[in-house]
């Protein structure tokens, strides 16, 4: 009867420790200069992001999945994260939207002032709803990590 307990016991050390340092490397992981929670405060557009490992489910879409990123909020509908490379400046983000009908592809770059900026490649395909009208974004926009 003691050998049980003493082994349930050494178990549940062992599966604490094993908790903790996988909890230690994802908090490390999502701690990364790219990923986190990003906010547009002229549109009210959040953008999430965890590119080192596809962990983050979109609001509403749970059935898709775990993605490594998405758009929301000021924009209409949401955007998901499709492809993304990391350049000399920043990060070449690619978008869809949830109908699969646009993409958008944009790079991302941290400024000096601890702002990210968001600069539409080509066409920008991002809209807005105002009233009952769809009106593209501006190509260039600002963002903050939160």
């Amino acid at each position: 009867m003691r050998h049980w307990l003493l082994v349930l016991f050494l178990n549940l050390c062992a599966g604490m420790v094993c908790a903790q340092s996988v909890d230690s490397v994802q908090v490390q992981r999502k701690e990364s200069a790219w990923n986190g929670h990003y906010y547009n405060e002229k549109y009210r557009i959040n953008l999430r992001l965890d590119l080192d490992s596809a962990s983050l489910i979109a609001p509403g879409f749970e059935a898709f999945g775990t993605v490594n990123g998405y758009l929301t909020g000021g924009v209409y509908g949401t955007w998901f994260l499709v492809r993304h490379e990391k350049t000399e400046q920043g990060l070449r983000l690619r978008f869809t939207n949830d109908l699969g009908s646009f993409i958008q592809v944009f790079d991302f770059q941290l400024q000096p002032d601890s702002t990210y900026t968001y600069d539409a490649v080509g066409t920008n395909e991002m809209r807005r709803s105002e009233g009952r009208k769809l009106i593209k974004i501006e190509p260039h926009l600002v963002f903050v990590k939160k």
